[in-house]
């Protein structure tokens, strides 16, 4: 279609939000191992999640992530204050959402404390380079410990579309680069699709923790 651009990032419906709100970028490093990214909030799902960026062949795509969900209803608006805290703007009126107060207006603001969490996905040849916050225990890092899927969308008018061409990927080959950073390859990528890649087998070094949510979905439009 002449004059079409491929979504950087897709946000699969319902498992990362159903009705997207405002967005801010953490430049800051409000959020410490996440500066950088995009903050968004959902009005439907209650919930901000995340957004990573990178590109790729003169282009972008990304990934989102879970964030912090439970919120006391819907966010249309977000936004940093000075002291870096992100303030949500938050209705239920209109259309309704999981939270279920009329209206408010909550604050998130980072302690301090970083959970083990994966930070970014980024592409690779035949798969994709893991970010993690902290140590992960060498055990762990096992074709067994990720399960990755891939789907697409029809691009059409009509509002919404369910998965198309839902496909299991096998991870063929499982690599740490260092302590933090793990490379999969999978036994194919096609483009144009977005992958999930959870991380349910995963653990940090030392106490055997799992991660905070340990999963992306990340659309790959080029290689």
């Amino acid at each position: 279609i002449e004059g079409f651009r491929l979504p950087a990032v897709w946000l699969p419906y319902d498992l990362c939000g159903r009705s997207p709100g405002g967005f801010v970028w953490d430049t800051a490093g409000h959020f410490g191992p996440f500066r950088g990214q995009v903050f968004c909030g959902d009005q439907y799902s209650s919930e901000v999640f995340r957004m990573s960026l990178e590109q790729v062949d003169g282009g972008w795509q990304g990934a989102c992530y879970p964030f912090r969900r439970g919120l006391a209803c819907g966010i249309t608006r977000v936004a940093f204050a000075a002291d870096g805290s992100l303030w949500c703007g938050l209705t239920n009126r209109g259309w309704g959402s999981l939270g279920q107060q009329e209206q408010g207006l909550q604050r998130i603001a980072w302690r301090g404390e970083t959970p083990f969490e994966l930070v970014e996905v980024k592409a690779k040849a035949k798969g994709f380079v893991l970010h993690l916050t902290q140590d992960v225990d060498p055990a762990s890092v096992r074709p067994e410990s990720f399960a990755v899927r891939g789907w697409t969308y029809d691009h059409h008018e009509d509002y919404g579309c369910p998965p198309r061409d839902e496909r299991a990927h096998a991870v063929t080959v499982v690599r740490a680069v260092d302590a933090r950073t793990i490379e999969l390859e999978l036994d194919a990528v096609p483009l144009v699709r977005v992958y999930e890649l959870r991380l349910a087998g995963l653990r940090r070094a030392g106490d055997g923790q799992g991660p905070w949510h340990g999963v992306a979905w990340y659309t790959r439009n080029r290689a």
